[in-house]
């Protein structure tokens, strides 16, 4: 770990570096409960297509926003990346959907800085956790939550069920990012900003939950079904990579699962080729992005 990076830090804690937030939050990863449902779109449409496609998917993508945003599937591909999705509920689905997905070779998994110590249903997104129970019946760990999150499912299931019966999927939809109207940063004040976010993100990284055992679960029931397994780390904008400790330091655990399960990293954290015109915020590919992302991971998968 750098002595930068711990002087920075130390900095932040001691109050030496005041940390604020004058961002316009992208609704669409960093959403908060504006309403009954929510982020209840997603998940129902996810859900019905890959029930209907999934002998043809070859590859199934799982993990959180950077995924979402990372990837761009094509026909024999699905997305199943969902903002906030952590290793938990990665794993979950892929439990629940690795017999129907009886011509699946490769499982792709986005994995993030936060990643080792992110528990969904212990943040403000926790509510993405009735739509796991909903759609899927995945339980969430915590009892406790999961009987609030029940009871939340019973009062919305009319609501819920009236609303999906108006969607409409479109027959081509593999899981890809649908919203193409990507809000842009706010410029000002965008150093206080980053550092947070940047900051918060570290935080769950340093976590001893442990969430990284799911991981080792998951490489253990992909290699079982004679699957191939590609976890791959997103690339950063460089102003919020500054805040944080190298990615040999972040993602040590990470190499070390991967040394011991025997699975392949494709780690494009700090990879030049991203500019900070291939980002719509600090850490979220816009559409460019992704289309270079998405050929940059299938190119190292042929090798």
């Amino acid at each position: 770990m750098s002595e930068n990076f711990v002087q920075k830090f130390v900095d932040i804690l001691r109050g030496k570096i005041k940390i604020k937030i004058s961002m316009e939050k992208n609704p669409l990863f960093d959403a908060k409960y504006r309403d009954e449902l929510d982020g209840c779109l997603i998940p129902y449409m996810k859900k019905c297509k890959i029930e209907e496609i999934a002998p043809d998917i070859k590859t199934l993508i799982l993990g959180n926003s950077h995924g979402v945003y990372g990837y761009i599937p094509d026909k024999e591909e699905f997305n199943f990346c969902m903002p906030s999705q952590d290793l938990y509920y990665s794993l979950q689905l892929y439990e629940k959907y690795r017999f129907a997905c009886s011509n699946l070779d490769t499982v792709i998994l986005f994995y993030s800085v936060f990643s080792p110590g992110f528990e969904v249903h212990k943040t403000s997104e926790k509510y993405r956790c009735v739509w796991y129970g909903k759609f899927f019946g995945i339980a969430c760990t915590d009892m406790e939550s999961e009987k609030i999150f029940q009871k939340i499912i019973k009062k919305l299931k009319c609501k819920t069920d009236k609303f999906c019966k108006s969607i409409e999927i479109p027959d081509n939809y593999r899981g890809e990012n649908i919203n193409s109207a990507e809000m842009l940063i706010n410029q000002d004040n965008i150093e206080d900003a980053v550092r947070k976010r940047a900051l918060s993100h570290f935080k769950n990284n340093i976590r001893s939950n442990n969430s990284d055992k799911y991981l080792i679960e998951l490489s253990e029931k992909v290699k079982q079904d004679n699957h191939r397994l590609i976890v791959v780390v997103a690339p950063m904008r460089e102003d919020y990579r500054y805040w944080l400790a190298s990615d040999e330091v972040l993602f040590r655990d990470l190499y070390k699962i991967s040394k011991d399960k025997q699975f392949k990293v494709l780690n494009f954290y700090g990879d030049k080729s991203f500019t900070n015109e291939d980002f719509f915020d600090y850490d979220h590919l816009n559409t460019a992005g992704a289309d270079k992302l998405t050929k940059m991971i299938k190119e190292s998968i042929r090798k």
